[in-house]
């Protein structure tokens, strides 16, 4: 067979970043799209940002011809980039709202804003890191085990049916 009329069955192991890219962009684009500041959105954003994490990470590792654990480690990058966005956003949105409260109350603020709004912006980070990552690693093992074991699973699913 010559080279042109050969299918690859697998991706590129380094396509994977993309995957990677794929899902820190979303849990960007969904955050800045739906107003945070709306009672009840942050469960939908986070909802549909940890759950494209995993999706995507069992894509990349079911579509592609890399290792779980590499796509976990592409994915990790992800995962700080997501809670770099999520550390500043926060405390943003912290600062912006103690000097509003400041403006509308006719007051000056004595104290550290930018020290409580780090605090504040950290727990978060911290938060979506944990569960970024874990939605991500779940993802790559599932696609995974997909990739690897569902002709076996299947096999043994009716076999212990009969």
């Amino acid at each position: 067979m010559t080279a042109s009329t050969q299918t690859p069955s697998k991706l590129n192991p380094n396509l994977t970043w993309l995957f990677a890219l794929g899902a820190a962009a979303l849990a960007i684009v969904v955050t800045l799209a739906l107003n945070p500041l709306k009672p009840g959105t942050w469960k939908p954003i986070l909802g549909i940002t940890f759950f494209g994490a995993g999706a995507l990470a069992a894509a990349a590792t079911y579509l592609s011809s890399a290792r779980t654990l590499g796509v976990i480690g592409r994915f990790a990058v992800g995962a700080v980039a997501v809670a770099g966005f999520y550390f500043w956003y926060t405390k943003h949105l912290l600062t912006a709202g103690v000097e509003a409260t400041a403006s509308a109350l006719n007051t000056t603020v004595t104290g550290d804003v930018g020290g409580f709004s780090s605090a504040g912006g950290t727990m978060v980070a911290v938060f979506v890191l944990f569960c970024f990552f874990f939605a991500s690693v779940s993802g790559a093992v599932f696609g995974g085990r997909v990739r690897g074991g569902l002709p076996k699973l299947a096999a043994r699913l009716s076999g212990s049916r009969a």
